[in-house]
């Protein structure tokens, strides 16, 4: 008897022992975990935790609320997973309140800090115009080093442009003092290069003088691939001497007369794009040919390019050079083949929605050698680069790309008013392929869209007036900013002056795109195109050239259909790209935005806004052409008020001081 109860207590204590170390583990696991609950972990978890999870499942009775919690947790380990991460997250916030409180003397908001805590292996943070993305990211940066103790070198950062780069690197490191190295994708691929040893960047113009070399010298020696080029201009000899004659005159040809001058442009172009997405000739498929057409121009063209390429190819590995493209393609190739330029934890890309597939497969052959989180922060609302290459589908279809990932929001700006917010947030989600996003603002401003319409020799009226009722409204001291779709526009409301010794109204520096209004010289102006404005802000905006034209805003010419073999699949919607850039183009303002469009053919974005809550749109007076000055020549007659007497003077006052005394 005492035999059998010693081995029933000793079972008893061994099943005891094994039910407290499993009690203790789920615990541990219930708890708020010590860190974020990334996907990967989340499978890595179950599998660990199947064993606790059948043990307790045999159990009849289950009186333990946290065994309970557990086994609800285990049968949908996901949602389980979720739940402990809202734990973690509100815990962070919590510990490092002063931290978020005071990031570069600015404190952060609730989605800002959200964003910057939120751990997930790959993370996706949609950020509205405005909104704070580069605050975010050197938040995200402090967070890591300060708190995580991660090392900086550690921490990858790319953009895309040099200024980003230089904005991104003085927030992190002047004024939050952590030591980090912001670079931009092509500084990346070439220090990869420079590790291994590897060529020298070509100059910029070898790439257009091998292409000229190539049809007016080699392509005509071939007498089919000559008749391919000449059969893509349109150009088709009658006979075999035309063809002939045409072969021996190629080298002769001057450039302003040569027939093959925009196919070898287009060629360049080709080129650029074909070797910035990564691939060659070789992975290009022509469409398939039409009964009527049995080659078409792409199978023409796709004829005439690989001996091109090839040259091209052959040219830089004869002068031991690579182009600028290369500094991406060989950078990610020797990253696959010997490894991480450093041993990365967290990758933060900025400027996302401008990824090209080249960049795209860097950023991964980092991440298989490193395991790196990812952390890309961008909109897509302002994708405006598809003919530079950028492929938006790897923005707003991320998460095939990158995997299951965290879709984070930024979405209050500190930029625009809420008037505007909802004129441009309805204007952008006309095409539904865009993300959705609820944008909002403290601010109020009513109708901060103003359109101007003018007639035909009334641009510079249309300008001034724009100018003269904002210096009205906020006076001289604030920034203003003219934006055109192409940066000829503003010749068409500047013209230029020949004579300098006259009086000019407005002077245009065409180096620095300053712009001076001789009335109020200390109104600070600037002019730029709507693409060269991406990331930049300023007090008021006018937008210029708002007219339904080829030329217009939006630009209605279209690529030359062969480039859809190397572009990213256009999008559905029409035009969306110029949509896009439209939107960037009026959210640059903190104030009021004023569209100058002709009174003919207005645009069709300024015909779709002037029907919006909150726009308004006004007409310069018809009439007769305003009187030329007789004395300057230059200006117009206009009507001053002084001392409550009205007459009639030279607008140029009062450099020429023209005026009709006893005229009213």
């Amino acid at each position: 008897m005492f035999i059998v109860l010693a081995k029933f207590w000793q079972k008893y204590r061994r099943q005891r022992l094994v039910y407290q170390a499993h009690l203790r583990k789920i615990r541990r696991l219930l708890d708020v975990p010590s860190e974020y609950i990334t996907r990967p972990a989340t499978q890595k978890l179950a599998v660990e935790y199947a064993p606790s999870q059948k043990y307790f499942q045999r159990r009849r009775l289950i009186f333990r609320w946290s065994i309970r919690c557990f086994l609800r947790y285990m049968a949908d380990f996901d949602r389980g997973s979720a739940r402990l991460n809202q734990k973690f997250l509100r815990r962070e916030l919590k510990t490092h309140r002063k931290l978020f409180d005071n990031i570069a003397g600015k404190s952060l908001d609730s989605q800002q800090r959200r964003a910057i805590v939120t751990d997930e292996h790959s993370n996706l943070i949609l950020a509205g115009a405005g909104s704070g993305k580069t605050l975010t990211i050197a938040g995200k940066v402090q967070y890591l080093a300060r708190t995580k103790g991660i090392d900086p070198q550690k921490i990858l950062v790319l953009s895309f442009t040099r200024k980003a780069v230089q904005e991104l690197q003085e927030r992190i490191v002047n004024k939050l003092g952590v030591n980090i190295q912001v670079w931009t994708f092509h500084q990346l691929g070439l220090r990869i290069l420079r590790q291994h040893g590897r060529p020298s960047l070509a100059e910029e113009s070898l790439l257009s003088q091998i292409v000229r070399n190539y049809f007016a010298q080699v392509l005509p020696q071939n007498s089919a691939s000559f008749l391919n080029a000449l059969r893509l201009i349109g150009s088709t000899p009658r006979d075999t001497a035309e063809l002939t004659r045409l072969q021996k005159q190629a080298a002769d040809w001057q450039s302003a007369d040569w027939p093959l001058a925009k196919l070898a442009q287009l060629s360049c172009t080709f080129l650029n794009l074909l070797k910035s997405s990564g691939r060659t000739p070789a992975d290009l498929t022509a469409p398939p040919a039409s009964a009527d057409a049995p080659k078409s121009r792409a199978a023409l063209f796709l004829e005439i390019l690989p001996p091109l390429f090839e040259l091209y190819q052959a040219t830089l590995t004869a002068q031991n050079k690579i182009d600028f493209h290369d500094m991406i393609n060989l950078a990610a190739q020797l990253v696959r083949e010997r490894g991480s330029p450093a041993p990365y934890q967290y990758i933060i890309v900025d400027e996302y929605q401008d990824i090209s597939l080249s960049r795209f497969q860097l950023i991964k052959a980092i991440r298989e050698k490193t395991s790196a989180k990812l952390i890309c922060v961008g909109d897509d609302w302002q994708s405006i680069y598809r003919f530079a290459g950028s492929e938006i589908s790897l923005f707003t279809d991320f998460q095939r790309q990158a995997g299951q990932a965290a879709l984070l929001r930024i979405e209050r700006t500190y930029r625009n008013s809420q008037n505007l917010i909802n004129i441009a947030a309805r204007f952008i989600q006309a095409n539904p392929a865009q993300l959705k996003k609820k944008l909002y603002s403290r601010q109020r401003i009513r109708q901060p869209l103003r359109v101007i319409k003018y007639a035909k020799g009334q641009e510079r009226s249309a300008l001034e007036q724009a100018i003269l009722n904002i210096i009205e409204e906020y006076g001289e001291q604030k920034s203003l900013l003219i934006l055109g779709r192409h940066y000829r526009d503003i010749q068409e409301f500047l013209p230029d002056c020949r004579d300098k010794s006259r009086y000019q109204l407005f002077q245009f520096n065409a180096a620095s795109g300053e712009v001076i209004y001789a009335r109020r010289p200390k109104l600070k102006i600037n002019y730029l195109t709507a693409h060269k404005a991406k990331g930049l802000e300023a007090d008021n905006v006018i937008v210029l050239n708002l007219s339904e034209r080829a030329l217009g805003f939006p630009n209605q010419i279209t690529d030359d259909p062969l480039l859809s073999l190397v572009l990213a699949k256009a999008e559905g919607f029409p035009l969306a790209e110029e949509r896009r850039l439209f939107y960037v183009a009026i959210t640059r303002t903190r104030h009021t935005v004023y569209l100058l469009a002709p009174r003919q053919k207005p645009s069709c974005f300024v015909t779709e806004c002037a029907a919006y809550r909150d726009v308004r749109v006004s007409e310069l007076a018809r009439g007769d052409k305003p009187l030329i000055c007789p004395r300057c020549q230059t200006g117009h007659l206009t009507i001053f008020t002084r001392r409550g007497h009205q007459f009639w003077g030279c607008e140029n006052q009062p450099w020429c001081g023209y005026k009709l005394v006893n005229y009213l």
